[in-house]
């Protein structure tokens, strides 16, 4: 047990040494520099990548009990579509629009149907007539689906939520 505590003594004795080190003045331009280093690399990374595969969305599985009874646009992806890549910048403008909107009463969802040797997914892409994507289609409390076919941009999707 003396072991333990002179080794974790002797580690705090060398951060407190490293600390008063980096908080001279001489070497403070160096810790700023670092810190900014580190901010970019993060924004970077999470500008990046920071959702990649969509993982904010709905299970295969789940996709019928999250659905129904309420008014939804759903995003049928893949998650190894160039396309469906492409449009994810545009869907989390597209939540954020709608999330600000309050004439737009509706919910936006994401799944991931791409695996046509997953029978969840093989079951999704039948039920919701899915051909190709990205897919996306608005469906109300009452299962009816009007497929979305113009451009993939938030302005269009917009004026398309609020005429259907």
């Amino acid at each position: 047990m003396a072991k333990k505590g002179g080794l974790l003594s002797s580690y705090v004795k060398k951060l407190q040494k490293q600390l008063m080190y980096l908080s001279k003045p001489k070497n403070l331009r160096t810790v700023v520099a670092l810190l900014a280093v580190l901010a970019v690399l993060y924004l970077v990374r999470e500008y990046f990548f920071g959702k990649e595969g969509f993982s904010d969305d709905v299970k295969a599985e789940d996709l019928q009990s999250q659905i129904e009874n309420k008014d939804v646009l759903v995003f049928f992806y893949a998650d190894w579509c160039g396309h469906c890549q492409s449009f994810k910048p545009e869907w989390e403008k597209l939540e954020k629009e709608v999330e600000k909107n309050e004439k737009i009463t509706i919910e936006l969802v994401k799944v991931n149907c791409g695996d046509a040797e997953n029978p969840a997914h093989k079951k999704i892409m039948n039920d919701f007539s899915v051909q190709g994507y990205p897919t996306i289609k608005k469906i109300d409390a009452a299962g009816n689906a009007v497929e979305y076919k113009g451009e993939r941009k938030v302005d269009p999707i917009m004026k398309f939520l609020e005429t259907n």
